[in-house]
C-alpha cells in the first residue's frame, strides 16, 4: 500500500465493508484526494495518477479478501467441530433422561399401589370410626333411656347438667340426644317403658319452653347472638319449625294489627263525595289510606327485620319468606277483604274503584319487597339499604339468582291469593260489564224516559220500540239476586221519582202486562248529546285503565273485548241508533205534511261526531293494548266496524231523505208557478219589476236551508251539503225555466227571479255555486235583449262554451221565437257548431281543458 494517501488506507479495512455498502460513495473517497491535487492545466486531463491509484487499492483489496477467506475457513472447521461434539452430547443426554423417566415410571407405579392400599384402609379406618361412634352413641342414647326409665333423669337430670356445663357444645350435644330420645319414644313402643317415653317426653317438652323462653328474652332485650343460638340449638332439634312460628306469632307487627279494621262509617276524602251521588259521577279517590299505611308499614318491618332474621336464623331467606307469607296471609287479606266487602255494599262501582287502587299499592309494595329480596339473597353477610353489594363469584351468583327468583314467586302467589276471589277466570269482567251497565244505565235515563214517553204518542218504529221494551225488561230484573243495590229502570233515571210528578203518564205495556209510570219529559232529553258521550267515554276510559291494572297479562284482550262490546251496546245499539231511528221517524212524518224538519241536521251531525270520538277512543284506549293478540284484535275490528258503519249508514240514509225531501219541497214551490208569470197581461205589466211569489218562497227556503246548515255543520260537511243542495236547485231552475214562455215584459220579472236567486245563493260563498248561477244569470239574458243582439249574447260569457243545440229549448221559449230564429240564421246556420269565439268566460278555450269546460256547462242545460 505504498504510495496510497492515509485516508484512502483507513478506507481498505473491514469494517468500511460491514452494513450498508455503497460502491460510488466508496470510488469517490478513494479519488477525493487525486481530485483534490488536479491542476489548472488547460493542456489536459492526466490519467496515471488515478490508474496507479486503483492499482494499489486492488491489491490492497486483493489481500484483504485473501486474509478474509482464510478466516472464514477457520471458523468453519472450528464450527463443525462444535456441533459434532454437540451431537454427541445430545445422543448421550437423551440416554439418560430415559433412563431417569423409566426409574420415575416404576416409581409412580409403587406410589399408585401403595396409595390405593392407603385409601382402602382410610376408608375402614372411617367405616370403624363411624361404627364405634355410632355404637357410643347408642350406648349414651341407650344409657339416658334406661335412666329417664329408671327415673334417674328427672328434671333432665345427666342431660340437662350437659346442656348447661358444657357451654354452647354442650347445647347442641343435649338436642341432638334430646331429638333421638323423642325419635325413640315415638317409634318403641315395648311393654314396661311407659315411665321411660313419657319422662322422655317431658323433658323434650321443658327443653323445647325454655330455649324458646330464653329466644323470647333475647329477642327483648336485643341480644341477637344469643337469639341465634337458641334458633340454631332448636334447629338442631326439631329443624326449627318452632322457633320459627314463635318469632312470628310473637312478632309486635301482627299483635299491632291483630285488629285492624275498615272505619264503620266511611269518611269519603274526596271534594266533590256527596251520599247522595252516584259512585261512577265522582272522580275515583286515592287508595284507603289506612291500606296505605299498612302496606308502608309493611315495607318498614320486612326491611328492618331482615337485620336481625339474617344474623339470628341459618336459613334466613327461609325464615324471611315464610314471614312474608305470613303477614299477607293474616293482617294485608284480612283487612283487604273487609276494605272491599264495604265497597260491595256500596256500589259495584266503588268496589272496581277499591280493587284498583288497593292492587296498584299492594304491587307497589311487593315491587320494593322483590327488588330488596333479589338484593339480600345476593349479598353474602345480607343487605341493608346503607350497605354495598358485595363481590360474588358465579357459582354464588346462580344460587343468589335461584332464591331471588324464589322470593319473588313467593310474593307473587301472595299477590295472587289476594285477589283471585275477585279476578279469577271471568268474575273481574262481570263485575266491569255491570258497573259499567248500571252507569250507562244512569247517563242515558232521561233519553230512555223521553223514547218511551215518544212510545205513547207515536206509532210505527217496530225497532225503536224493541230496543226500548228490551231496555225496560233489562232495567226490572237485569240487577236481581246481584247482592248490590238495585239499578233504576230507564223511566226513572235522572228524572225522580215518576209516582211522585203530578204530570206523569202511565203507558200501559201489552208485552209485559205491566204499566210503566212516566214523567213528562221535555224534548232536549231525546236528542244526541256529545257532551254524554264524552261522558260515557270517560267512564269507559276508567274501566279500560282498571282493565290494565286488574287483569293479567293472558286475560287482558280478553277483558278488553268485553268491556268494549258493552261500550258498543250502550252507547250505538241503545242510545245513537235509537236516537237516529227516532229522528228518521221525524223526518217522515214531516215529509208528510211539505217540507222535512231541517232541525235534525243536528241528529245526524251529531251521530257524525260521536262515531269520530268512538274511533278516536279506540285507536288511542284499546288498540295498543290488543296488539299482542292479533286473533282478539280482528273480533273487535269487526265489531267496531260493524256499529260504526251501521251507524255511518243509518246516518247516510237520513241524510239521502232529507236532500230529497228539500228537493221535493222546491218541487213543490216550483209547481206554484203560474203559466203566465213571465207573459203577463198589459194591466200587469207594474207588477214585473217584483219576484214572483214561487221565486221568494223558493229564496226564503234556501236561506232557512242556508240557517239551519250553518247551525249544525261547518267546514267541509257543511260545503259539501250546501254544494248538494245547490247543485240539485240549479238543474231544477233550468228544467224549470224550460216550461214557461217569456214575453219580452215577462223577461224582466224572470230576470229579476234569477237575480234574487243568485243572490241567496251567492251569499253561501261557494265557488262552484257561484259560477252555475252566474250562468243562469247569463241564460235569463237571453229572453231580455231584442233578436239583433240574441247572437252576439250567444258569443259571450260562459254560454260561449255550451252548444247551441242546448241553449236552443230556452229560446223557443221567446214569444218572438219565429222572428228572433230568422235573425240568428242570417248570421250563419249555428245548428251543428259550438257557438264560441267569444271573449267570455272561457269562451276562446282550447284544447282538453277548454273541451271539459263546455261539456261541463252543457251538461248543466242537459238536465
Amino acid at each position: 500500500m505504498d504510495g496510497l494517501d492515509p485516508s484512502v488506507e483507513k478506507l481498505l479495512t473491514l469494517s468500511t465493508f460491514q452494513g450498508k455498502f455503497d460502491p460510488d460513495e466508496f470510488i469517490e473517497k478513494i479519488t477525493a484526494p487525486l481530485i483534490q491535487d488536479i491542476p489548472d492545466d488547460p493542456k489536459g486531463f492526466d490519467p496515471k495518477p488515478f490508474v496507479r491509484n486503483f492499482e494499489a487499492v486492488t491489491d490492497s483489496l486483493m489481500l484483504l479478501r485473501s486474509g478474509l477467506e482464510d478466516r472464514i475457513a477457520e471458523m468453519e472447521s472450528a464450527s463443525e467441530k462444535s456441533h459434532h461434539q454437540h451431537t454427541k452430547n445430545s445422543t448421550r443426554m437423551a440416554s439418560e433422561i430415559n433412563a431417569v423417566s423409566g426409574t420415575f415410571e416404576h416409581l409412580e407405579t409403587q406410589v399408585a399401589e401403595l396409595g390405593g392400599t392407603a385409601i382402602r384402609v382410610g376408608e375402614r379406618l372411617e367405616t370403624v370410626d363411624r361404627q364405634r361412634a355410632k355404637a357410643v352413641e347408642a350406648g349414651d342414647i341407650m344409657r339416658f333411656w334406661l335412666d329417664f326409665g329408671a327415673g334417674k333423669n328427672v328434671g333432665g337430670g345427666r342431660l340437662e347438667e350437659i346442656r348447661e356445663t358444657e357451654g354452647t357444645d354442650g347445647q347442641f350435644k343435649a338436642a341432638v340426644i334430646a331429638r333421638r330420645l323423642a325419635a325413640i319414644a315415638k317409634d318403641v313402643d315395648l311393654p314396661g317403658q311407659e315411665r321411660a317415653r313419657r319422662e322422655i317426653e317431658r323433658y323434650c317438652e321443658h327443653f323445647e319452653t325454655s330455649l324458646l323462653d330464653e329466644f323470647s328474652g333475647a329477642y327483648e332485650a336485643g341480644d341477637l347472638d344469643h337469639m341465634s343460638l337458641c334458633a340454631r340449638v332448636l334447629m338442631e332439634y326439631n329443624g326449627g319449625a318452632s322457633v320459627t312460628q314463635h318469632f312470628i306469632n310473637k312478632h309486635p307487627f301482627f299483635v299491632e294489627f291483630a285488629e285492624l279494621a275498615p272505619d264503620v262509617e266511611e269518611s269519603d276524602r274526596r271534594a266533590s263525595w256527596r251520599p247522595d251521588v252516584a259512585e261512577w259521577r265522582l272522580e275515583p279517590g286515592p287508595v284507603d289510606h289506612k291500606l296505605d299505611t299498612l302496606m308502608s308499614e309493611v315495607e318498614h318491618v320486612v326491611k328492618s327485620e331482615w337485620r336481625s332474621i339474617r344474623r339470628v336464623f341459618p336459613n334466613a331467606i327461609v325464615i324471611l319468606q315464610t314471614f312474608v307469607q305470613r303477614i299477607f296471609a293474616l293482617t294485608v287479606d284480612n283487612y283487604f277483604s273487609q276494605l272491599v266487602e264495604r265497597a260491595e255494599r256500596h256500589s259495584t262501582q266503588r268496589q272496581l274503584r277499591v280493587l284498583e287502587a288497593s292492587h296498584h299499592r299492594i304491587v307497589l309494595c311487593t315491587k320494593k319487597l322483590k327488588k330488596f329480596m333479589h338484593k339480600a339473597s345476593k349479598s353474602k353477610g345480607g343487605y341493608d339499604d346503607e350497605d354495598e353489594e358485595e363481590e360474588i363469584d358465579g357459582k354464588d351468583e346462580e344460587e343468589a339468582t335461584g332464591v331471588g327468583a324464589t322470593l319473588s314467586t313467593t310474593l307473587d302467589r301472595c299477590e295472587a291469593d289476594l285477589f283471585s276471589q275477585y279476578t279469577d277466570r271471568d268474575r273481574y269482567v262481570v263485575l266491569e260489564r255491570k258497573a259499567l251497565a248500571l252507569a250507562y244505565d244512569d247517563l242515558l235515563g232521561k233519553f230512555n224516559s223521553y223514547m218511551l214517553q215518544r212510545k205513547t204518542t207515536t206509532k210505527g218504529g217496530n225497532k225503536l220500540f224493541r230496543t226500548l221494551n228490551q231496555l225496560t225488561d233489562n232495567a226490572r230484573g237485569g240487577t236481581k239476586g246481584s247482592g248490590s243495590s238495585p239499578s233504576p229502570s230507564p223511566a226513572t233515571l235522572g228524572t225522580g221519582s215518576p209516582a211522585s210528578s203530578p204530570n206523569s203518564t202511565v203507558l200501559d205495556d201489552s208485552a209485559s202486562g205491566s204499566s210503566v209510570s212516566l214523567v213528562t219529559a221535555p224534548e232536549e232529553d231525546g236528542q244526541l248529546q256529545v257532551d254524554l258521550v264524552v261522558r260515557m267515554l270517560l267512564v269507559h276510559a276508567e274501566s279500560v285503565g282498571r282493565c290494565r291494572e286488574l287483569s293479567s297479562k293472558g286475560e287482558l284482550a280478553k277483558n278488553l273485548k268485553e268491556v268494549f262490546r258493552s261500550l258498543l251496546l250502550h252507547l250505538h245499539d241503545r242510545y245513537v241508533d235509537v236516537a237516529l231511528d227516532a229522528s228518521l221517524e221525524n223526518l217522515q212524518r214531516s215529509e208528510a205534511k211539505g217540507e222535512p224538519d231541517l232541525t235534525e241536521l243536528r241528529t245526524i251531525v251529531t251521530a257524525d261526531r260521536i262515531a269520530r270520538l268512538t274511533q278516536k277512543h279506540f285507536e288511542v284506549a284499546i288498540l295498543p293494548c290488543l296488539t299482542t293478540s292479533p286473533i282478539i284484535l280482528r273480533e273487535v275490528l269487526d265489531e267496531k266496524n260493524k256499529a260504526l258503519g251501521g251507524l255511518e249508514a243509518k246516518a247516510n240514509e237520513m241524510m239521502q231523505r232529507m236532500l230529497d225531501g228539500i228537493v221535493q219541497n222546491f218541487t213543490t214551490i216550483l209547481s206554484r208557478q203560474g203559466k203566465t208569470d213571465f207573459k203577463p197581461k198589459d194591466q200587469e205589466v207594474d207588477l214585473i219589476s217584483l219576484a214572483t211569489m214561487p221565486c221568494n218562497q223558493s229564496v226564503d227556503y234556501l236561506r232557512k236551508i242556508h240557517g239551519e246548515g250553518s247551525k249544525w255543520m261547518s267546514g267541509r260537511n257543511l260545503e259539501v251539503f250546501l254544494t248538494e243542495v245547490g247543485v240539485t236547485f240549479h238543474g231544477m231552475l233550468l228544467e224549470h225555466f224550460r216550461k214557461f214562455p217569456v214575453s219580452p215584459t215577462g223577461a224582466l220579472s224572470l230576470s229579476k227571479d234569477i237575480s234574487k236567486y243568485q243572490e241567496a245563493v251567492d251569499r253561501w260563498g261557494l265557488r262552484v255555486l257561484s259560477e252555475r248561477f252566474e250562468m243562469l244569470r247569463e241564460l235569463g239574458n237571453v229572453f231580455l235583449v231584442k233578436p239583433e243582439i240574441l247572437r252576439m249574447i250567444l258569443e259571450e260569457g260562459q254560454l260561449a262554451q255550451i252548444g247551441y243545440k242546448y241553449i236552443k229549448p230556452f229560446l223557443k221559449m221567446r214569444e218572438d221565437w219565429a222572428s228572433a230564429k230568422k235573425v240568428i240564421k242570417q248570421s250563419g246556420d249555428p245548428e251543428d257548431e259550438l257557438v264560441g269565439g267569444g271573449s267570455g268566460m272561457g269562451g276562446g278555450g282550447s284544447g282538453e281543458d277548454g273541451m271539459a269546460r263546455r261539456m261541463e256547462m252543457a251538461s248543466m242545460l242537459r238536465m
